[in-house]
C-alpha cells in the first residue's frame, strides 16, 4: 500500500497536471487549487478524518492505507477529472470500469422516485437486488436505513428554496408531497463479493457537503443527545452520523442548481461495530457555481 512508483504511475496517467496528491503534514504548491487535491490520509479515527476536512479546503481524503487505497484514488480521479457524465450516470455507474479492483463491478440497478410513498418499494426491490447477501446487521437493517436517510433528504430537503410549497413542510411522513413537473430521483444499489454500493440522485443541487460534514463533526463533538435537542439545528448531523457510521466510503457530487448525488460503500462482511470504527475516505465535488 505505499509503494508511491505504482500510486505515481496511476496518478500520472489518470489525473491532469493540475491534481495533486498531499500527506495532511504538505504543504499545498502555490500553484495547486485546493479543490484539486487528494489527501492520502492515515488518521486513527474517522473522527479526526471529519475534524480535518472541516478546518481544510479539500475535497478528497482517501485512506492509503487501506487495503482498497488505489480504487479509492480512482475515484477521486474520475471525480476529479470529470472523465464520466456523472450528471446521467451517477458515480457507482462508473465503478464497471476495469481500473477498479475491490470495488468492480458488474451492474448497476437503479430505480425513479418522486414522492416519500416511493420509499417502500424501492427498499423492497433494492431487498430483492440484494437476496442473494448473507443476511446479517448490515443487509437487513444498514441498508434500508442509509436509503430511507438518502431518499428522506432528497424528497424533503433538495426542493427546500427552489419549489416554494415546500419551505413550510417539516413533516417528514408527509406523503402527499411529489416532484414537480418530470423531475425525478434516482436511487442506485450495487453489489459485489465484498461490498455494497448504494448511491442517491436528487434533481435540484441544493446540497452543500460542508453542512453534512458540519453536521457530523457536530455529533462527535457534542453527542447525539445534545445535537436533537438543540431546536437551532432540528437535529441536523443524526442521519448523515448513521449513514458515516455504517460505511467506508461516502461521497457527495453537486452540480449546483441541477443534481446532487450521495453515495457510500459498505463492506457487508463485516458487523457494523467494526464499519463504525474501521478507516474512511471521503470524496466530495461541487461544480457548476
Amino acid at each position: 500500500m505505499g509503494d508511491m512508483t505504482g500510486i505515481n504511475k496511476l496518478i500520472s496517467k489518470a489525473l491532469p497536471g493540475d491534481i495533486i496528491l498531499l500527506a495532511p503534514e504538505d504543504d499545498m504548491p502555490e500553484s495547486a487549487k485546493p479543490e484539486k487535491c487528494i489527501i492520502k490520509a492515515d488518521f486513527d479515527t474517522p473522527f479526526e478524518l471529519i475534524e480535518y476536512a472541516m478546518s481544510h479546503p479539500f475535497s478528497h481524503y482517501i485512506q492509503y492505507k487501506a487495503d482498497t487505497y488505489t480504487d479509492e484514488l480512482q475515484i477521486s480521479c474520475n471525480m476529479l477529472s470529470k472523465r464520466s457524465n456523472f450528471k446521467l450516470d451517477g458515480i457507482i455507474e462508473n465503478l464497471k470500469g476495469e481500473q477498479f479492483e475491490r470495488y468492480k463491478i458488474d451492474d448497476v440497478h437503479r430505480f425513479q422516485f418522486r414522492c416519500r410513498d416511493d420509499v417502500g418499494k424501492i427498499e423492497q426491490s433494492i431487498e430483492q437486488c440484494l437476496e442473494a447477501l448473507p443476511r446479517n446487521q448490515v443487509t437487513t437493517s444498514a441498508v434500508p436505513l442509509i436509503i430511507d436517510e438518502f431518499m428522506t433528504n432528497a424528497i424533503y430537503s433538495a426542493p427546500l428554496g427552489v419549489e416554494p410549497e415546500w419551505d413550510n413542510v417539516r413533516q417528514r411522513d408527509n406523503s402527499e408531497i411529489v416532484y414537480s413537473g418530470d423531475r425525478c430521483g434516482i436511487v442506485g444499489v450495487a453489489a459485489n463479493d465484498e461490498y455494497i454500493f448504494l448511491e442517491c440522485i436528487d434533481p435540484y443541487g441544493t446540497l452543500v457537503p460542508q453542512n453534512i460534514i458540519s453536521g457530523i463533526c457536530q455529533t462527535y463533538k457534542r453527542g447525539d443527545k445534545q445535537v436533537l435537542r438543540d431546536d437551532e439545528t432540528r437535529g441536523g448531523g443524526i442521519g448523515s452520523r448513521m449513514i458515516w457510521d455504517k460505511c467506508v466510503t461516502f461521497g457527495i457530487n453537486v452540480i449546483r442548481h441541477n443534481c446532487a448525488m450521495v453515495f457510500c460503500v459498505i463492506p457487508y462482511r463485516l458487523s457494523l461495530r467494526k464499519i463504525a470504527n474501521h478507516p474512511k475516505s471521503l470524496h466530495i465535488m461541487v461544480s457548476g457555481e
